[in-house]
This record gives C-alpha cells, sequence and structure tokens, in this order.
C-alpha cells in the first residue's frame, strides 16, 4: 500500500484543499507581524475549512493512516488538528462525543467513566506551613503529590514515601454538578484527607504477602486535621508538586472491541487528558522557549492522574487481576463491586515511580468507600 504524506493525501480534494491553504497562510500570519484582527479571521477561515472537512469520515481516516507514517512537522500538526476529538465541547454528552466522525465509537465498543482529574499545578508551591485555618479551604493547599505526609505523630506514618495527597474539602469545591453526582453516589467523604504512599514498583501482585501490595491508605478525618503537621523526611521521598483539580471522563474499552477501534479509543484518552491538563503547564515545557505556532501548535499530550473512573486503556485489568481482586476483596453483597480509588501516572515529581510510562491504581470495595474505611486495597502498578 502506497501511503502518502498528509500534504499530498489533502490537496487531492477540494475540500483538503481549503484547509491546507487555511494553514498556510495562518502560518506565514503567525510567524510575522500581525494585528489581532488579521489573525482572529486567519483562525476562523482555518476552522470553517477544517469542519467543513471533519464531515467526511473516510477522509478523516485516510489522513490517519498518513499522518501514523509521517515524520513531517506540518503533517503532525495538520493531522493533529483535523483529527482531535472534540473532548471540551462534547465530554458532558458522550453519545455525541463517540458519534463524532473524530471519534467514530458507539457504546458496544467502550463505556464512559466520571473522574476528578488531578494535575500538576506547578504555579500553586506555597510551603507547607501545617493548618492555621482549617475551615479555610483556600489557604490550606494540602493536595499534592510527594512531600510531607499530614500526621500527629510521626511513628503513625507508614515507612514508605507519600505518594499523593488528596483534600477532601477541596475536592469537594471543585465536584460541580457532573463530578458530584458522582461523589455522592459513591460516598466519597465531604472533608479530611486521604493520602497514599509505596515504594512504586510493589503492588498486590508482586508483593502478596503485605496488606495492599505494600501500598497503604490513610484517612485523616477533619477533627485529626487540628493536631496534624507536616512530617519531614528527608530520605526516600518524592518532591513535593501540588494539585489542580479538573473534573472529566475516563473510558473502559469493551472485550468485544477491535483493533481499529481501541487505536481511536486510546487517540480519545489521550485527547482527553490533553484537554483536562490544557492550562497546567509542565516543568518541561517551561524549559522549551516556543512551540510550533500558538495558533496551530499544540503542547505534546501527557497521562493525567485521577480520582475514581476507570483505568487507562493501555492498562486495563485482565482476568487474573479480576481474581486477585475477588480473592483479597469479596464483595460483601449484590450490591457491592469494586472501586478505583485512585489512578496514579508516573509523570512529573512521579516520573518513572512505577516503571516505564507507568501507572499505580488502588481499588477498594465499594462498601468500604462507602463506609469511609480505607484500611483493606488492592494495589496494582502497570508499566510498558
Amino acid at each position: 500500500m502506497v501511503v502518502l504524506p498528509v500534504r499530498n493525501m489533502l490537496s487531492s480534494t477540494a475540500e483538503g484543499t481549503a484547509v491546507l491553504a487555511a494553514f498556510d497562510a495562518l502560518k506565514v500570519l503567525d510567524a510575522g507581524p500581525w494585528t489581532a484582527p488579521r489573525l482572529n479571521r486567519a483562525v476562523e477561515k482555518y476552522e470553517r475549512a477544517r469542519t467543513v472537512f471533519q464531515t467526511d469520515r473516510e477522509a478523516l481516516e485516510r489522513v490517519r493512516v498518513c499522518g501514523g507514517f509521517s515524520t513531517d512537522p506540518d503533517d503532525l500538526i495538520l493531522m493533529r488538528n483535523l483529527l482531535d476529538p472534540p473532548v471540551r465541547e462534547l465530554w458532558r454528552s458522550p453519545p455525541d462525543l463517540f458519534a463524532d466522525n473524530r471519534v467514530a465509537l458507539t457504546g458496544d465498543d467502550a463505556s464512559t467513566h466520571v473522574a476528578l482529574y488531578m494535575i500538576e499545578d506547578i504555579w500553586r508551591s506555597p510551603e507547607q506551613e501545617g493548618i492555621e485555618n482549617p475551615g479555610e479551604t483556600a489557604t490550606r493547599y494540602l493536595s499534592h503529590f510527594g512531600g510531607a505526609p499530614l500526621a500527629v505523630t510521626p511513628d503513625e506514618l507508614p515507612p514508605h514515601p507519600l505518594i499523593v495527597q488528596i483534600d477532601f474539602q477541596e475536592v469537594a469545591l471543585r465536584d460541580v454538578d457532573v463530578f458530584a453526582q458522582q461523589r455522592t453516589l459513591v460516598g466519597l467523604p465531604v472533608d479530611g484527607i486521604l493520602q497514599v504512599f509505596g515504594e512504586g514498583m510493589f503492588d498486590s501482585r508482586t508483593l502478596p504477602e503485605e496488606p495492599g501490595g505494600g501500598v497503604t491508605v490513610r484517612y485523616i478525618d477533619e477533627s485529626s486535621l487540628l493536631s496534624s503537621r507536616p512530617v519531614d523526611r528527608d530520605d526516600n521521598v518524592f518532591p513535593r508538586e501540588s494539585i489542580a483539580f479538573e473534573q472529566g471522563i475516563t473510558y473502559r474499552a469493551a472485550e468485544t472491541i477491535d483493533e481499529d477501534a481501541i487505536d481511536r479509543l486510546s487517540a480519545l484518552e489521550a485527547a482527553t487528558y490533553s484537554f483536562v491538563a490544557l492550562y497546567y503547564q509542565t516543568r518541561e515545557q517551561m524549559k522549551v522557549e516556543s512551540f510550533e505556532s500558538s495558533s496551530v501548535g499544540f503542547y505534546p499530550a501527557r497521562r493525567v492522574s485521577h480520582l475514581l473512573g476507570a483505568p487507562s486503556v493501555d492498562f486495563a485489568l485482565d482476568p487474573q487481576d479480576f481474581v486477585l481482586l475477588d480473592r483479597v476483596l469479596p464483595l460483601q453483597n449484590s450490591d457491592d463491586g469494586h472501586v478505583l480509588l485512585v489512578a496514579i501516572a508516573g509523570t512529573g515529581t512521579l516520573a518513572e515511580a512505577f516503571g516505564d510510562e507507568g501507572w499505580l491504581q488502588v481499588w477498594m470495595r465499594g462498601s468500604d468507600l462507602a463506609a469511609h474505611r480505607f484500611d483493606q486495597i488492592v494495589s496494582f502498578v502497570r508499566s510498558s
């Protein structure tokens, strides 16, 4: 099969030629002196040309195939601009999102699950001085990856480093509409903090003799927070990074999904990560003075941790994992189920903590979550 570059493929149709012309005009304008009205008109023209092209599902599939073999920067930008799923516009309506030509999935291919994404916020890194105003969430800054965990006394802490600390009172302020319904449904606490500790490379499969596979989850209720303070542990800690919260959806592939559909679902997941983390620059991105274009360029997608939801499409549970869950956490009744409490991506301050492109998944019973019991969990570390 002969695969054309994306630019050559687009130039073979009138609709594609219109996209190229608008793209090239925008690049020229963006690289030189410009005024806001001229730039806005150029952007709008490019968007209109893309919208017309995106009505043709077969043409989009040809772009997908061509782009998969290209390393040309313009090809990659065009492919991203034409194929990126409309997560921002449609995530609240999964059937419409799936039906869009850029996604081309059905409810038989996958399901969606509401989550609260946790993104590293490098601009909000106040010194953690303890809790002076426990009733004023905005002054607490208790949610962070790594760093010093809160505790009444140091000896109550597990020996492993803190992976994440989540302030449920701050979560309650961020779980508007969609996530608020999910939080109420599963019974998440409305205050207090959740802490997850672990070495990073061990889990319930590799260390079955340890509760939680060496991963420990602690919950500190609001009354105990008054006497809790950060416990600095100089050795074996992950650097502290504050957390910002954004609600969104995650995806679970159906067992019957085919390879083409799973590729499109993975692309949809990556686009969702980009959407929720859009306004949160990473430290690596800070080192880059500029990227391709403020109008047609993009930052690369990155994986994003989340509270609740479904595990990453590429690291869903396999049959042996379900067997382990059922054995370690037998369900209490027919209404009970296993819930993904957190999925932590090995990025940023936790880079390589869970192996190459790794994740830490912490699972528990829904009945325990509703009762705010966090002492019985199962952990899975997944990596490439």
